[in-house]
């Protein structure tokens, strides 16, 4: 190291400006009045053997304001995350804000996709947070809607609603119909999942509304298909059918791969519903390879559960086992859970067909355990009718009886019948003074046209519907005890006179068959 007094290097400057400070790093001055004053206490540092660079050598000071390129395996290996990430950093580069909010959101999008929750939160939050900071509504409402999708993939769905309902806000005070088509179609989607299908057909109508005055025929498409899977579910299999067919059409002419194989998935469902299970096989078959194709294991894994539940339909219980299980295995795998759901219900039916009772316990107890999680009435109510038949299967009558009450509760609380909501496990009231074949009216059907031998044809496939054919009277070479009776082991005799003969109930079939599973 040298050290050298500023005059002197000042005066080496001015002897000779072009070489005097060749080498030197100079350190910063003071002006004042238009006169540069040399503070004569300091010292310059002279490093004769670390000269400055020189200006073509200095790419890399400028590339310290980049963000870090380091990826990870799992980062290198995705290219759709490979390539959104590196558009962010451009975007960050150029210091161009709308380009790193809208990449942020691509990056958090495929974040989510991958299942990786933390970073697709902080990419999600990190756009939304410069689109709110800088009143870029377009953009925030852009944010808005890539949250309510994450949500959705998390099975959240109530917090994916709220994103939703903030999206249609922005949307009655600029025009962003094209969003604002986008929120109903998902909305709807998520009023589907929590059983409300009133209200998801009307948010889709919206949304179909405006894709049509958009002119975009992919969204129209995707319109039909949700519409579709209403009336699938609400059992107006000939209303879905042609909003099916619609959807597929426009799929094919606008060669979407994806939306043509979700038609023939849902297509494939309407055939199993109406019992052509061979077409049903057929639809199921060819969408198969498009969804693996494509990569989407969620389809991939619904489709081979479909097959399995229609070889079970068919009777075919072998085959039905392999599918099945297969299906669990991906959707475990892939944390499907609402969809696991359906899996494990058909495996705990399947193990009742094979009679194998404490098999399909196990599968009925991990149904109720994640559909309370997931707030999944619709499949809990599946669950507990399997626990009651599995029950039943064991001459475990007492319990079978209270796991129907809780099936009866959930599904009427669906359908909003306020009277079962009170019912009370084992209040049982029998009607001894009507006689025996009394009241007996002939048997009927439940709503949808499903029919319900031995149920009353008034009271349909409610949870009063269920106690009267519990509830019927003995036959008559055999009479019910009193109420105020007690059987053996201290019980109230009537409870006792319901275990005797609950093997004459007529379990309700499954509503719901081949449902997207």
């Amino acid at each position: 190291m040298r050290f050298l007094h500023p005059l002197s290097l000042l005066a080496q400057y001015f002897k000779d400006p072009a070489n005097s400070l060749q080498g030197y790093s100079v350190v910063p001055v003071l002006r004042t009045g238009g006169l540069v004053v040399v503070n004569c206490l300091l010292y310059v540092q002279v490093c004769a053997h670390s000269p400055a660079p020189a200006v073509q050598d200095q790419p890399e000071a400028k590339q310290q304001d980049k963000p870090v390129t380091g990826y990870s395996l799992a980062e290198k290996e995705d290219t759709r995350l490979l390539a959104a990430l590196q558009v962010y950093e451009k975007a960050i580069e150029e210091a161009d804000l709308k380009a790193r909010i809208t990449s942020a959101y691509s990056v958090g999008e495929r974040y989510s996709e991958l299942n990786r929750r933390d970073e697709a939160e902080n990419k999600l939050q990190e756009g939304l947070e410069l689109a709110l900071q800088f009143r870029l509504y377009p953009l925030q409402a852009e944010g808005f809607l890539q949250r309510a999708r994450h949500h959705q993939r998390s099975n959240e769905v109530r917090p994916a609603i709220t994103c939703l309902n903030k999206v249609l806000q922005l949307a009655g005070t600029h025009p962003l119909q094209q969003l604002e088509a986008e929120a109903h179609h998902l909305l709807g989607t998520n009023y589907h999942s929590l059983g409300l299908y009133e209200t998801a057909l009307t948010h889709q109508l919206q949304a179909l509304a405006l894709y049509e005055g958009l002119q975009d025929p992919p969204g129209i498409a995707k319109a039909y298909s949700s519409i579709g899977r209403v009336y699938q579910y609400t059992k107006s299999l000939s209303e879905a059918r042609t909003y099916f067919l619609r959807a597929l059409a426009i799929n094919t002419a606008t060669a979407n791969e994806k939306g043509r194989m979700a038609c023939m998935l849902n297509i494939g469902v309407v055939f199993q519903k109406e019992g052509a299970y061979d077409s049903a096989l057929s639809y199921f078959r060819q969408a198969l390879p498009l969804a693996r194709a494509l990569e989407m294991h969620s389809d991939e894994a619904k489709l081979i559960g479909n097959i399995g539940s229609t070889h079970m339909q068919q009777g075919k219980l072998d085959e039905a086992l392999q599918y099945l299980l297969q299906a669990l295995a991906l959707k475990e795998k892939i944390q499907s859970h609402r969809s696991l759901l359906h899996t494990l219900n058909d495996l705990a039916e399947l193990s009742l067909l094979r009679q194998e009772p404490q098999a399909a316990m196990a599968y009925a107890e991990r149904v109720v355990r994640l559909a309370r999680l997931y707030e999944e009435g619709n499949q809990l109510r599946y669950g507990y009718l399997n626990l009651s038949k599995s029950h039943k299967q064991l001459r475990q009558f007492e319990q079978a009886h209270a796991y129907l009450e809780k099936y009866d509760a959930v599904k009427d609380s669906l359908f909003g019948l306020e009277q079962a909501r009170q019912i009370s496990q084992l209040n049982i009231q029998y009607e001894t003074e009507k006689g025996p074949g009394a009241g007996q009216p002939a048997a009927g059907t439940g709503p949808a046209g499903y029919p319900h031998p031995g149920l009353p044809a008034d009271r349909g496939y409610s949870a009063a519907g269920q106690r009267a054919a519990l509830l019927q009277p003995a036959p008559q070479n055999q009479k019910a005890p009193a109420a105020a009776g007690k059987g053996k082991g201290g019980r109230p005799a009537q409870i006792q006179f319901l275990c005797q003969h609950l093997t004459r109930v007529p379990y309700p079939s499954y509503p719901d068959p081949g449902a997207n599973r």
